[in-house]
Parts: structure tokens; C-alpha cells; sequence
């Protein structure tokens, strides 16, 4: 669960370089935070936030999956981080 007060615990994996990955995610937002504007958005990142930048938006008020399939520019961790 993620909120403006609370946010969410980022998750961290493993990835090895140039190995295919599909992430999914399964969410919703409040529809007052849809009728102001604002969205979830899901964010995958190396450690500095420069390499893999990969993103999915979730904009529904009912349970939404959204997938994205990508593959790894390097070997080590992959930062998860959620975002309102």
C-alpha cells in the first residue's frame, strides 16, 4: 500500500545484464487522487538512478495490472521504488 503519509518500502532485486525481465505490478489510486491529477507511478532504477530507468503508471480507481517487459543494461541491483 502506498500513501503521501506513509509511501511505500522501495524493493530491491537482482538482475544479471542483457537477461529479458517482465515486472508487473497489480494497484490502484483513490479516485480523489485521480479527479486532482495525480497518479501511482512505479519506477525501476539502478542504485544512482541513471541506468535502466524503466516506469509504469497506474491511473484507475478499480485493480489495475500493468506489465512491462525489458532487458537488463547491467548486472547488480534493481531499485522498485512507488510514487504518488
Amino acid at each position: 500500500m502506498v500513501s503521501k503519509v506513509y509511501g511505500a518500502k522501495p524493493f530491491v532485486v537482482d538482475i544479471v545484464k542483457d537477461t529479458t525481465y517482465t515486472f508487473s505490478v497489480n494497484g490502484m489510486c483513490q479516485q480523489a487522487l485521480l479527479d486532482s491529477g495525480g497518479v501511482l507511478n512505479v519506477y525501476l532504477h539502478s542504485s544512482n538512478g541513471t541506468t535502466q530507468l524503466e516506469s509504469l503508471t497506474i491511473d484507475s480507481a478499480t485493480p489495475t495490472t500493468k506489465s512491462i517487459t525489458f532487458t537488463a543494461k547491467y548486472s547488480g541491483k534493481l531499485h522498485i521504488n512507488f510514487y504518488l
